[in-house]
């Protein structure tokens, strides 16, 4: 059945929402779904450059994030173990347009580094910027929720990964790296295969 997507600020977006219930319990996804920001890619590289001196100078190792697959991770729309259903992808590029087009973009600064124990991760996390990436992640989340979507309350973190699997890094202050938050993307992670497919891709409001 037909849901009216209808937000503050947004254009109503007539959409079907088709929840992940191809996905077993205790099945690891193979597909999972979810919108995130990008880095351009001036950004990406100098972001880089700089994991890769965090890396040296405090012997983190592990293996790096490539520079085509840093991110801040905002919102999951699902996860499936075959190819994600076309009705989901439709309805999640609708979210994207109605969001991106009354969304600012805005500068982000990583001040600090640091391990999440739990996934093994090598993290920058955001300081400047950090309401605003909040505010953008709770307009998706209530989009989503209103076709119908997962819209679960977790703890939220912005932080954009580094690398997985090295040594575990106590949180380190870094010279504050700044780059402007300006593409929302809709990404569907190719889980085990360090790919991720970009299917919907919104420059933010300038």
């Amino acid at each position: 059945m037909s849901e009216q997507l209808s937000l503050p600020g947004f254009e109503s977006v007539t959409s079907n929402f088709i929840r992940p219930t191809n996905v077993l319990r205790r099945v690891w996804p193979r597909h999972n779904v979810f919108f995130a920001l990008l880095p351009s890619a001036e950004a990406g590289v100098e972001i880089a450059r700089v994991a890769a001196q965090l890396s040296q100078s405090l012997g983190i190792g592990g293996k790096a994030v490539s520079v085509d697959r840093l991110h801040i991770s905002l919102r999951g729309v699902g996860g499936y173990l075959d190819v994600p259903p076309p009705e989901v992808v439709r309805t999640a590029r609708f979210i994207g347009d109605a969001v991106a087009a009354s969304a600012d973009a805005f500068d982000i600064v990583f001040d600090h580094a640091m391990s999440f124990r739990n996934a093994a991760a090598f993290v920058l996390c955001v300081g400047e910027g950090l309401e605003e990436v909040k505010a953008l992640r709770f307009r998706l989340g209530l989009a989503i929720a209103n076709a119908g979507g997962p819209n679960k309350a977790n703890a939220f973190s912005p932080h954009m990964t580094l690398s997985y699997r090295g040594k575990v890094a106590q949180t380190h202050a870094i010279a504050p790296l700044r780059w402007t938050a300006s593409t929302l993307a809709l990404i569907d992670s190719h889980v085990g295969e360090s790919h991720y497919e970009v299917m919907g891709s919104w420059s933010l409001r300038r």
